[in-house]
């Protein structure tokens, strides 16, 4: 979490050098240079949340195929007891 941290900062220190020390554009900046770093991972994270909700449809079909009673499963059998 730590180099998360130190490169934000560097990345607003450098904001805030290219702005001509002034802060309001070097927020702006700021927010503009981490939505371009942070983009293609929304659209990655889109894709998938596209291909989950195609998927989900077959996966209802397999866990309702393979639905079995609660007493017959793992957790209540009596090794986990």
């Amino acid at each position: 979490m730590t180099y998360l941290s130190n490169f934000l900062a560097k990345l607003f220190s450098f904001s805030f050098l290219v702005s001509g020390a002034n802060y309001i554009i070097a927020m702006i900046l700021f927010t503009l240079i981490t939505k371009i770093i942070l983009f293609p991972i929304g659209i990655w994270t889109q894709k998938n949340g596209i291909k989950m909700v195609k998927m989900k449809p077959y996966l209802n079909m397999i866990k309702a195929m393979y639905n079995k009673p609660i007493a017959n499963t793992m957790l209540n059998s009596k090794h986990f007891r």
